[in-house]
């Protein structure tokens, strides 16, 4: 059978095909969420309550659309639906407590989700530690946890982007409900030299008077290590990393102490030597690989051909499976 599903997901259009009818099992145990919906939010099932302002600037469409109805529907077949699965199948297994880390948290969406999935399937006492530099968006972040009945003083919330050393770094800022790839200017990169290049375009164009000011920018941010955020952590059951490029290094200088807390780390990754060095890595500490989809790329999955814009990478730690 051959199903065309058009999965939008907070603010992107892709299109998967060749898909199956049937969900992972791990959402047999869900019942989508039903109920009213304030105005101006949509909601996932599991009754997650998101703001379209968060992002009303990525595109035409959300400045279009209509207030969601209800009930809320099983996400479709793209490249979040992994993400789905990490965070369902790693509620299901967490025992006592569940310790959710999400770096590049942006507005917390899957933060306030591993909340809302442990408390209707594994109700257990859930903590979770959010990282994000942008300011704005870490104002969402607190707004979110808001709307969504969760306090920010139960859990921990940095204000930082995660990198090599404490200390301050430049860091692209900016176009907060427009853009969510904010990241530490490395200088020398590829990404930074294209970054520069047309952040300098951009001037010129302004001052000729043919394009607007730009809403992005370069300022100092804190920075901390991944030892920083896992310092206050005896386990985790789910790290989920989405740091623009900085994932190889990260793990790569801080691989002992994941290699001692972590259960399951869901990577987002972004260019094919961050991907190739994170295999060599985790597969020489022991690690398992679960999924393993190319950045920028349609990979074949069980769920069909899907377009990937971030790489998914999902590894388990045996070391600490049965804890």
């Amino acid at each position: 059978m051959e199903v065309v599903v058009r999965g939008k997901t907070m603010g992107r259009d892709i299109r998967t095909m060749n898909q199956p009818a049937r969900h992972h099992p791990v959402f047999e145990d869900f019942v989508p969420w039903s109920g009213e919906l304030p105005p101006g939010f949509e909601v996932d099932f599991l009754g997650t309550i998101t703001r379209y302002a968060f992002e009303e600037d990525m595109s035409s469409a959300h400045k279009d659309r209509t207030n969601q109805t209800t009930p809320a529907n099983f996400p479709g077949f793209d490249d979040e639906y992994f993400e789905w699965i990490d965070l369902l199948e790693s509620v299901k297994q967490a025992k006592n407590k569940y310790v959710f880390i999400e770096l590049g948290a942006g507005y917390g969406l899957w933060t306030v989700r591993a909340e809302r999935a442990i408390k209707r399937l594994n109700p257990i006492p859930f903590h979770a530690v959010a990282v994000e530099a942008e300011p704005t968006h870490f104002e969402y972040l607190k707004q979110h946890f808001y709307d969504n009945g969760l306090n920010p003083c139960d859990h921990r919330l940095i204000r930082a982007a995660v990198w090599l050393k404490r200390g301050l770094e430049k860091f692209y800022i900016g176009n907060a409900s427009g853009w969510y790839g904010q990241a530490i200017a490395q200088s020398g990169s590829l990404h930074s030299l294209r970054q520069w290049t047309a952040a300098f375009l951009h001037t010129v164009f302004y001052r000729l008077g043919l394009i607007q000011a730009s809403r992005q920018r370069v300022t100092l941010v804190r920075s901390i290590t991944l030892c920083d955020v896992l310092s206050e952590c005896q386990y985790v059951d789910l790290l989920d990393m989405d740091i623009q490029g900085a994932e190889l290094d990260v793990i790569a200088r801080d691989i002992k102490v994941l290699n001692d807390k972590v259960r399951r780390i869901h990577i987002g990754t972004h260019n094919s030597i961050v991907e190739k060095g994170l295999r060599h890595i985790f597969s020489d500490n022991g690690w398992l690989n679960i999924w393993d989809y190319q950045f920028n790329n349609t990979n074949e999955t069980p769920y069909g051909s899907i377009f990937f814009l971030d790489g998914v990478q999902t590894w388990v730690n045996p070391a600490l499976g049965d804890q």
